[in-house]
C-alpha cells in the first residue's frame, strides 16, 4: 500500500488526552505520509504535549474547528485525508482496512468504519455514574475519527463550512450527498470516542441549533439548481 496519507488533528486545550490520540495514529500497521496539529489557540499543555511526537505542529488564533480543519488540510500533501479528534483514539488496523476497500474498489471516494464510545479512565465512579453510555454498543461510524478520503473527493465537495460548534462535518457530509460521492463503511470498529465531562455535546446544550441551519442551507442549495 503506497498510498500517501495526511492525518489532521484539530485541537483546542487538548493536553489532558490528545498524547494518547496521537499514539494512536503513530501506532497504525501502515506507514503515514504526515500527522498535522493545528492548534485552535490552546492555553494548556498542548503544545509542550505535541512537542514529543513526530508531528507538523502549526498554532492559530482561536477560530473554531472548521478554521483549524481547513488549516490543516491546507497544509496537507497527501493523496488521502484521515482526521481524528484529539479526544478519540484509532483502532491500529484503522487505516490498513479501510485503504484495503479502496484497493478493492478504485470507484469509491470515501470510506468509514464501525465505532464505539467508552467512558475515559481517569473518571471518578462518582463522574462516571454521571455519565450514561452503552460501550458495548458497536454504531457506523460517520464521524470524523472514522473517515478516510480521497483528497480530490474533498475539494470537490469544498472546505468545512464555518459557524457550527460542532457540527460542520455534518453539513460537509450533507454536501457530499448532493454531490452523490461514492462511500463504503467497512465492518470493522476503527475508532473509539473517548466519553468525558467536558465533550463539547456535553458542554453546549445548544448543539440543536445547528440542524436547522444545517436543513435550511441543504435547501436553499437545492432551490438555487432548481431555478
Amino acid at each position: 500500500m503506497k498510498a500517501k496519507i495526511s492525518v489532521i488533528l484539530p485541537a483546542y486545550n487538548a493536553g489532558k488526552y490528545i498524547g494518547e490520540a496521537l499514539r494512536s495514529v503513530i501506532d497504525q500497521t501502515i506507514p503515514i505520509h504526515e500527522i498535522i496539529v493545528i492548534d485552535d489557540g490552546s492555553t494548556d499543555s498542548t503544545k509542550d504535549i505535541v512537542s514529543g511526537f513526530p508531528v507538523h505542529y502549526f498554532y492559530q488564533a482561536n477560530s473554531g474547528t472548521a478554521a483549524a480543519l481547513n488549516a490543516g488540510i491546507e497544509q496537507s500533501s497527501g493523496d488521502y485525508l484521515a482526521f481524528i479528534d484529539a479526544d478519540d483514539v484509532w483502532m491500529p488496523q484503522r487505516l490498513y482496512v479501510q485503504l484495503q476497500a479502496f484497493e478493492k474498489n478504485p470507484s469509491l471516494d470515501m470510506v468509514f468504519g464501525l465505532m464505539q464510545q467508552f467512558v475515559s479512565p481517569e473518571l471518578s465512579e462518582e463522574e462516571k455514574n454521571k455519565i450514561e453510555v452503552n460501550t458495548a454498543e458497536v454504531m457506523i461510524g460517520i464521524h470524523k475519527s472514522a473517515w478516510l478520503i480521497k483528497r480530490e473527493a474533498f475539494m470537490g465537495v469544498g472546505v468545512f463550512a464555518g459557524g457550527f460548534l460542532l457540527e460542520e462535518f455534518t453539513d460537509w457530509y450533507a454536501r457530499s450527498k448532493e454531490k452523490k460521492l461514492n462511500e463504503f463503511v467497512v465492518q470493522e470498529v476503527v475508532a473509539k470516542r473517548r466519553i468525558h465531562l467536558s465533550n463539547t455535546s456535553r458542554v453546549h446544550k445548544d448543539l440543536k441549533k445547528d440542524y436547522p441551519r444545517i436543513l435550511k442551507a441543504a435547501l436553499d442549495r437545492r432551490r438555487q439548481q432548481e431555478q
